[in-house]
């Protein structure tokens, strides 16, 4: 499994019942930009980006990196 992979598998796991609109509001992230990365459409994501959606979803940038 490649990187993008386990970023999208984590990211939908740790939101299970939150919508990618509400993730959006909460981690400043666009919901097209995180659309592309769990959709695996998105090869190169910004530390910057993973930051923002590993604090909304109350979690480590290691976890969502996690195989």
């Amino acid at each position: 499994m490649d990187l993008s992979e386990n970023i999208a598998k984590n990211i939908n796991a740790k939101r299970k019942e939150l919508s990618i609109d509400r993730l959006s509001i909460l981690s400043n992230v666009p919901s097209s930009t995180l659309w592309k990365i769990v959709r695996k459409e998105s090869r190169d994501v910004k530390i910057s980006t993973l930051y923002a959606i590993a604090t909304a979803l109350k979690c480590t940038v290691d976890d969502l990196l996690k195989g």
